[in-house]
């Protein structure tokens, strides 16, 4: 019932629950003519529906969220949360310019386009974009640059080289630099390490123009002379510039004939290496024959020193006999010359073969058989009787 008086009332909320229970009658129609339906049939009796009120229920749906909002319009709360996000925007916009700076390195900052400061190493801040940008360098000698080689592949347009006696060679190099003045590095030069690698191209081209392509491609005293020229012609040319760049090594990798006389070159390589070793084999068998040899003339002459050192020993002796017998020869000349007479026949007959002749009374020529000039013990001979003895008439 008090509802239905709130209603009745004519207040604002019943307006709006009667607007939603039971919509308002349609307007009458004009005097003197009566509406018919389009199909031709009676309109039917009753109030007409109609579909929601649009106008009302935005009103509705504004008082609900200012109720929600603490009260606050439609276009303030909107401001609100405009100005809140505006405020985490640039919350996060002002994170964005830490940044950190390893040792070893250093940072450029450039503002609205011009360098502006130069920091070191540690946690950093700068106005985020587009008002500053950050570019770190780094300063340690380990920026590598290669030259005729990227990776694994070669590059022949920087590789390619004119040597000193016409021919052409795949020339690959690695250039260690670091940066000695940020600022300068950062000021002198607008792509400086793209500049640094054309310089020592060519620095590396004019050395090698001044050496032959077969001392070249042989580790030794060419491939380092040309490294030292081309690293003192980059070195000197970073300081003419001011570019700030340190050039740390320059070495000579890999130097190689082109691709398409590789084959050849590598059977020549082939036949030398094969060279080599046929002279290394000559030269161990040589080594062996002069070991050998001198082994073998260590042994004579051990042996020779031996035979000589008995010789003189029996020399020795005998002179020291002979020395001896003379004593004796001085006090009994006589029998010191039976004695020696005796050990003469001795020592003679004893090496000599003895032939005994059985020929009593004979004086006929004998003949003596062969064996008795052989070696061996006494032969007897014996002579055959005289004739007188056979028969035979003399």
């Amino acid at each position: 019932m008090g509802r239905i008086r709130r209603v009745a009332a004519g207040g604002p909320e019943g307006r709006r629950a009667l607007g939603r229970i039971a919509p308002p009658a349609a307007p009458p129609p004009a005097a003197g003519r009566t509406a018919a339906p389009a199909s031709g049939r009676e309109p039917p009796k009753g109030p007409t529906p109609r579909g929601p009120d649009l106008a009302q229920l935005r009103r509705e749906l504004s008082g609900g969220a200012a109720r929600v909002l603490g009260g606050q319009t439609p276009a303030r709360s909107a401001l609100g949360l405009l100005a809140g996000m505006a405020a985490i925007a640039l919350a996060f916009w002002m994170v964005s310019g830490v940044y950190q700076v390893q040792g070893g390195q250093a940072a450029a900052v450039f503002r609205l386009g011009r360098l502006a400061r130069i920091e070191g190493p540690g946690l950093r801040w700068h106005w985020p974009a587009p008002f500053e940008r950050v570019d770190l360098i780094p300063r340690a000698p380990k920026n590598i640059l290669t030259l005729g080689f990227v990776a694994t592949a070669d590059v022949p347009e920087e590789g390619l080289m004119l040597t000193g006696d016409g021919e052409l060679a795949q020339v690959n190099a690695r250039l260690t630099w670091g940066v000695s003045d940020p600022r300068a590095y950062v000021s002198a030069l607008a792509d400086p390490a793209g500049t640094l690698k054309a310089v020592a191209e060519a620095a590396l081209r004019r050395a090698v123009g001044r050496v032959r392509r077969e001392a070249l491609m042989q580790p030794g005293p060419a491939r380092d002379a040309v490294a030292v020229e081309a690293r003192a012609a980059v070195q000197a040319w970073a300081a003419a510039q001011g570019s700030g760049i340190a050039v740390a090594d320059f070495a000579i990798g890999e130097v190689k004939p082109p691709a398409e006389v590789a084959p050849a070159f590598r059977a020549i390589d082939q036949a030398r290496n094969d060279a080599a070793a046929n002279v290394q084999a000559a030269e161990e068998a040589r080594t062996s024959a002069i070991d050998q040899a001198r082994a073998q003339a260590a042994k004579t002459l051990a042996a020779a020193q031996k035979d000589a050192d008995a010789r003189i020993k029996d020399a020795t002796a005998a002179a020291d006999r002979i020395e001896a017998l003379e004593a004796s020869y001085r006090r009994a000349p006589e029998a010191v010359r039976e004695k020696l007479y005796l050990e003469t026949m001795q020592r003679v007959l004893s090496r000599s073969r003895v032939v005994i002749v059985d020929a009593p009374k004979r004086s006929a020529p004998l003949v003596l058989p062969p064996s008795a000039f052989t070696p061996g013990g006494p032969t007897v001979v014996k002579a055959a009787p005289p004739a007188s003895d056979r028969g035979v008439k003399p």
